[in-house]
């Protein structure tokens, strides 16, 4: 959901906890728990659908429905790559509107990713430079859609045990060490709230370099699917001083997890052109 560090818990990549990955909730090494989160196993193959309502600072609401799916592929019981494609379904001026992603597990590897757009009838590779913008008008970018590696950043404990919604959490901040990734994500540093029981995150602060702007994240409604943790609703909020300038809730639908349709051949560029 690789996802980023930021959205490590977006439904699209459906979070749980990898057999051995697993760190005490005493644990103190804030590297150590990032990168349980990170090695998770989000499921090799997962269908979903979603609602998408985004309002803005005038009060004016847009609501958008997307699907989703999700693969992952291993080697030798190694991942290798996790793929995922969204695909809009309504309404119809953005419908057949999708994303491409291809997280490559090497971080040698550029991890790919399209947009189409019906109207231009052609899908166009995301530079770098452009991962930091909206997704969809929405509170959530690009880059918030693809993994940035744990190496890439620093990460310092800020606090042991703090109660969100019932959940015990550790407080962890992050930040980027690499000026790919500040240029790629356009934060300046993260603050997680990582569930202990659930190995994931229940909220974030992000602080937007640009703007010098703050977005937060919460993840809600979360449930067991197929022994999968997965956010039923999750939400973006983006702060100017004490302003609110947007925000964004998803809700999922229907999220199936080993969804045995799903293969490479939905996670082309000509799949992705060929709309809905």
């Amino acid at each position: 959901m690789r996802p980023t560090l930021i959205l490590l818990a977006l439904p699209w990549v459906a979070s749980a906890l990898a057999a051995g990955s697993r760190v005490p909730p005493n644990a103190t090494d804030a590297r150590a728990i990032m990168q349980a989160v990170d090695d998770r196993d989000p499921g090799d193959r997962m269908l979903s659908d979603a609602q998408m309502v985004i309002t803005d600072s005038g009060g004016r609401v847009r609501t958008l429905s997307f699907k989703t799916a999700f693969l992952e592929n291993r080697t030798s019981g190694k991942r290798v790559n996790r793929k995922r494609l969204s695909q809009f379904t309504g309404p119809a001026d953005v419908r057949s509107t999708g994303l491409l992603t291809i997280d490559y597990e090497d971080p040698a590897t550029d991890d790919p990713q399209w947009v189409y757009l019906p109207r231009m009838r052609k899908s166009k590779r995301i530079a770098g430079a452009d991962k930091a913008n909206s997704w969809m008008g929405s509170d959530f970018t690009y880059s918030d859609l693809a993994r940035q590696d744990p190496k890439d950043y620093d990460f310092a404990l800020l606090k042991e045990a703090v109660n969100v919604g019932g959940e015990v959490c550790w407080l962890i901040e992050g930040k980027p060490r690499t000026a790919r990734a500040k240029d790629d994500t356009g934060y300046l540093k993260i603050e997680y709230w990582i569930s202990k029981e659930k190995l994931l995150p229940v909220q974030a602060k992000a602080f937007v370099k640009k703007g010098q702007k703050i977005k937060l994240f919460k993840f809600e409604d979360i449930r067991l699917v197929d022994g999968i943790w997965v956010p039923q609703k999750y939400a973006a909020r983006t702060l100017s001083g004490s302003k609110v300038e947007s925000t964004t809730v998803v809700t999922m639908q229907n999220v199936k997890i080993k969804a045995a349709k799903v293969g490479d051949a939905d996670f082309t560029v000509a799949h992705l052109e060929q709309g809905l």
